[in-house]
Formats: structure tokens, C-alpha cells, sequence
């Protein structure tokens, strides 16, 4: 922009900061792998067209009758298959489609950019043949017995019938019966910017409260035919698809919501001196790194969780999938200079004026290289002797089945149940610049 306003950031190299400067020993590394209990589901094209008979309130709608399919939550596996298989199952039967992106203030938020985050999920007009209807205009449906004026999607209230098809997991930013899933894309997503911006308005204490209202009203406005919940266990795999009738989606999306929480994942070891993270992402998470991993929420005036308990966390890179959206960012205590250089400040400021969560924005303390961040991440977490220092390194808060530990932590992790030594210690792989790329444990190949 011609108007904007750009502040220097001085960078100081790592070792100026350190006394006596020099050399900084650093812990070597130990590849370790996790087992889960997996549960993919082994044909899911034939799961789901068993599961699509259960939505009965398509026998209501009569032939070309328009139903709009909601989609948008970022990082699920198999969403592409999902939605695909759905768009053919209703068009085989006369129905006509179409695509709404259901992601509240996400992608700018523009229509353009909500419509680009779902062509990056294979989820288009051209690989699907049916129309992409993106916008943030929204009609308003009531209020809820609370107050909380009530916003939904124009195309989607103009159909004839509305199905939801998102994941059902543990919430980054709350806790309660229903957190993340088909209620909450009926109330934030598709009630695009102003719909999110409004329940959030309300405060985190009553989001879970208000997220169940909302859905409620919209309801009984909107004839929601139902929902296709997706689970995903440890490995991030299809777990379970399931069709939930309109009528019953707020009872069963609480079983369901505790059967996720069954399937979380965690890291191997509770007291963590220094939690290395390559990426962070909402791709990854809604809040850029899963709290329900590292412990951390920093929302004001809602508690973080008691394990793991993590002293300092740095985080190196953001993932490509997030689109420079950094929101989250701040939940790091380090960052590498690059984080902060991909940052589209527009996207992230967007998504946190919605999420009324500003300090999410706030950025780390920045280092030049990836070197100096393990540097000043493993001074401030244990200076007595930093080769002995209690650090995991992930590639991100979605893939903890395989992760790099401090020779420090090899006993302790081996107390736990399904964890394996993949080989011998190692130093830190940096590049010749100071880079440090992922590096899979047990693999020989770097993942770019």
C-alpha cells in the first residue's frame, strides 16, 4: 500500500546477546517415533455412500431442488474425497449443489481469498463441476435468547437445503461439550466475518455457550439437512465419517466430540525445557500450534493446560498451507526471521480482530537464523548446562508420531508406552546459512 507504515526491526546475531559471546554448545539429538492406535477408514468411498442414505431430509426436496454443500475448516485430510463424493452422490440423484465456503473470517477475509484456501483443498468448480458461490454478504436469521444477533450466509439460506461436512476435534480456544465441528461451522462459518466477529464479541467465556445457541436458531430458520462429521485419529487419518440427520446433529456431535478427544494425540514427556516447532500454520491448527499439544492457550482469562508444561517454545517457518497467516504466531516465545518475513500482516490481523485475540499477534522474540534460535531458545531454558537440556523438536503440532528429543530425555521417553529409538544421537543438522530443515527421524530425505 502506498499509505503504509513499516518499522525496523533490529536483528542482533545470537551470540552478541550471549556473555563472553563465541561458541554455544548445543544438546545432540535423538530420532524418536511415537505408535498410536490408528483407525483409518479403509474404503471411504464406500463408507460414505453407505453413510449419505442416512440424510433423509433430501426425500423432502423435490427433483433439481439446490442444496448447499458448507465446507472450510483448513488441515483435514481426506475433505477433497469427502466433498467430491458427495457432489456425485447428489447429482445422481437430480439434486443441484453448490460449494460454500463456511470459514468465518478466514482467506482476508475476501470472497476471493476463501475461494482460493478452497482450491488449495481441490474443492473448485473445475474439479468438481458445480459452482463456488463466495461471499461475505450475510442475511441476519434472529437472535439468540442471549442476545447474540444471529448472521448467516446469503447462498446458503437461498438454497433449498444446507449440508455441513467439517471435522469433529477438541477446540484450540475453549472447552465444552461441543467445541469444533458441524454446530461451529453453522455459527462462525457460514456466518462469515460478521457472524464470527459477533460471537467472538460476546468474549471467550460464553463461546461455547453462544456457538450451541447460534446453531440452534439458525436451525430453526434454515432447513439444515445435516452434517458429515469426519474424525481423525493420531496419524491425522480417517478415523470415522458419519452422516448426522439435522435433527439430532447437537446430541450426537457430543458423543462424537468425546470420541476425538479419545484419539489425541501427545507429546512423549510432560516438563519440556525447550519445545522447538518447525511450523506453525492455520493449516495446522486454528491457533497455529494445537494447544491440546503444547499446553499453551495465551488467551486472557482462560486457562492453559496442565501438561505438557513447556518453559520456552521457538518456532522456525510458516507452512505453506497457512498463506502467510501467522495468527498464533505469538504463542512462541522465539521465532526465526523468516516467520516473520512471509507474514501476511493483513490476513493475520484480520483473523485476530475477528478472534478479539490481538496478543496472538504479537511477535516473537526474532533471530536471524534457525541456528540462533535453537541458541537463544536453549540459553534461556537451562544456561547451567545447555547440553542438557529437556528440548523436543516437532515438525508441527499435527505430525508427533516422529519427533527429535535431547539424548536427555531418552530414558524418560522410553518409560512411555509405543515409543521407539530410531538411531544413534546427532548434532543439529544446520545448513552452511544457519537453516534448519525438517529432517524426518528414521529417513534419510529432508521435507522441504
Amino acid at each position: 500500500m502506498e499509505d503504509a507504515r513499516f518499522v525496523k526491526i533490529p536483528i542482533l546475531p545470537a551470540e552478541t546477546l550471549l556473555e563472553g559471546g563465541g561458541e554455544f554448545p548445543l544438546p545432540r539429538l535423538v530420532p524418536v517415533a511415537q505408535s498410536f492406535v490408528g483407525k483409518r477408514v479403509t474404503a471411504l468411498e464406500e463408507t460414505l455412500v453407505t453413510e449419505f442414505q442416512r440424510l433423509k431430509g433430501l426425500e423432502t426436496l423435490g427433483p433439481g431442488a439446490s442444496v448447499a454443500i458448507a465446507v472450510g475448516s483448513r488441515g483435514i485430510t481426506d475433505i477433497a474425497r469427502v466433498v467430491k463424493a458427495l457432489v456425485e452422490w447428489l447429482k445422481e440423484r437430480n439434486f443441484k449443489p453448490f460449494i460454500v465456503p463456511a470459514m468465518g473470517s478466514h482467506g482476508g477475509p475476501t470472497a476471493k481469498g476463501q475461494t482460493e484456501i478452497l482450491e488449495d483443498y481441490g474443492i473448485s468448480e473445475t474439479t468438481l463441476g458445480i459452482p463456488v458461490r463466495s461471499s461475505l454478504e450475510v442475511i441476519q436469521l434472529g437472535s439468540t435468547v442471549g442476545g447474540v444477533p444471529v448472521w448467516f450466509d446469503w447462498a446458503a439460506a437461498s438454497a433449498d437445503g444446507v449440508i455441513v461436512v467439517n471435522r469433529v476435534k477438541p477446540h484450540t480456544d475453549f472447552s465444552g461439550e461441543i467445541e469444533s465441528g458441524l454446530t461451529k461451522m453453522l455459527a462462525i462459518g457460514l456466518g462469515k466475518h460478521r457472524g464470527a466477529s459477533t460471537i467472538h464479541s460476546f468474549g471467550f467465556g460464553n463461546l461455547g455457550r453462544n456457538i450451541v445457541e447460534v446453531a440452534r436458531v439458525i436451525r430453526s430458520r434454515v432447513n439444515v439437512i445435516g452434517g458429515i462429521a469426519i474424525l481423525e485419529d493420531a496419524y491425522k487419518e480417517t478415523a470415522r465419517v458419519e452422516v448426522v440427520p439435522g435433527h439430532s446433529l447437537e446430541e450426537r456431535e457430543k458423543e462424537l466430540l468425546a470420541e476425538a478427544r479419545l484419539m489425541m494425540p501427545g507429546l512423549p514427556v510432560n516438563d519440556i525445557d525447550f519445545l522447538l516447532v518447525q511450523y506453525v500454520g492455520k493449516d495446522i491448527s486454528g491457533a497455529g500450534f494445537d494447544p491440546n499439544i503444547t499446553g499453551r492457550r495465551k488467551i486472557w482469562n482462560v486457562s492453559d493446560f496442565e501438561h505438557p508444561n513447556v518453559s520456552v517454545m521457538g518456532v522456525l517457518d510458516l507452512s505453506p498451507g497457512t498463506h502467510g497467516n501467522a495468527a498464533g504466531v505469538s504463542i512462541a516465545d522465539i521465532a526465526s526471521r523468516r516467520v516473520v518475513e512471509k507474514m501476511d500482516f493483513g490476513a493475520t490481523y484480520a483473523s485476530l480482530v475477528t478472534a478479539t485475540l490481538p496478543q496472538h499477534a504479537h511477535v516473537p522474540m526474532l533471530c536471524g537464523t534457525d541456528r540462533e534460535v535453537v541458541i537463544v531458545g536453549t540459553k534461556i531454558s537451562r544456561y547451567e548446562d545447555p547440553t542438557r537440556v529437556r528440548l523436543c523438536w516437532i515438525r508441527d503440532t499435527s505430525h508427533i508420531d516422529r519427533l527429535w528429543v535431547s539424548e536427555s530425555l531418552v530414558a524418560e521417553v522410553l518409560q512411555r508406552e509405543g515409543v521407539e529409538i530410531l538411531g544413534a544421537a546427532r548434532e543439529f543438522p544446520f545448513l552452511a546459512d544457519g537453516s534448519l530443515l525438517w529432517c524426518e527421524p528414521g529417513e534419510k530425505r529432508l521435507h522441504l
